[in-house]
């Protein structure tokens, strides 16, 4: 496992020192090769899940993100003037949350959806969710770092007195996300050196993910059971690597 991180980390320092001759003649076919896979991109289209596949629990799915805004990547954002300050608290307390909010979100959905098919795509939305804010906060993706308060607020009503998920309306729809952003301040962002620092932890995380994912995989070719529960990770591919910009 360490070696497979160690191999991954020199790959990205060697990619990082290579001369500028090397790079400056391969730069027409990567600007080649850009230009196709942009293209590419640009002639896809959204798919309608609305009863797609013919599952009648689908109908409606468009509507709550709108067409071609799968996971609402193309949501406005209205930044409030309500002052927040972020404050560092216990890395275990803030794992603790977060796999609590992850163990929710599996349980809502394989007890609230019986189709594979739609526990697949309800879930590969929430996963684009959190891609998308990963973006964010390496400040990639142009948009402000920050939460709608208003949708957050409803976390103290998904559950009942007797822990019994709550099934009602809340009033909203995906398109209202981000209508109340709150942004918090005291963040240590230096637009001097985050980036590198940033893609260097991006990196370094990614790695350890591979690393964990193959030693998952060599377990379970042994025949051995998965402690691994729900359809993957609340992220982007753990092997999307960018070494180009270290």
């Amino acid at each position: 496992m360490f070696a497979l991180s160690t191999a991954i980390v020199a790959l990205a320092a060697s990619v990082a020192a290579a001369p500028h001759v090397a790079r400056d003649e391969s730069i027409s076919a990567s600007a080649s090769a850009s230009a196709s896979a942009s293209a590419s991109i640009s002639s896809l289209s959204g798919t309608s899940f609305d009863n797609w596949g013919g599952f009648s629990s689908l109908n409606g799915f468009d509507s709550f993100y709108g067409s071609d805004n799968f996971c609402g990547n193309n949501n406005q954002q209205t930044i409030l003037s309500q002052t927040v300050v972020c404050q560092s608290e216990s890395i275990t307390v803030i794992q603790q949350q977060m796999a609590i909010l992850l163990e929710f979100a599996k349980r809502v959905v394989t007890t609230e959806i019986c189709e594979v098919e739609v526990q697949t795509i309800v879930w590969t939305q929430v996963v684009s969710s959190f891609s998308s804010f990963s973006d964010d906060i390496r400040h990639v993706s142009g948009r402000s770092i920050g939460y709608d308060s208003s949708i957050a607020a409803h976390i103290s009503g998904l559950v009942d007195s007797s822990d019994n998920i709550i099934t009602t309306d809340f009033g909203f729809q995906g398109l209202d996300i981000g209508e109340n952003t709150v942004v918090a301040s005291g963040s240590n962002w230096d637009s001097s050196s985050s980036q590198i620092s940033v893609q260097q932890a991006l990196l370094a995380s990614q790695s350890s993910s591979i690393a964990s994912s193959s030693s998952f995989t060599s377990s379970a070719s042994l025949g051995h059971s998965s402690s691994f529960g729900g359809f993957g990770g609340l992220g982007g591919s753990s092997g999307d690597f960018d070494v180009g910009s270290l």
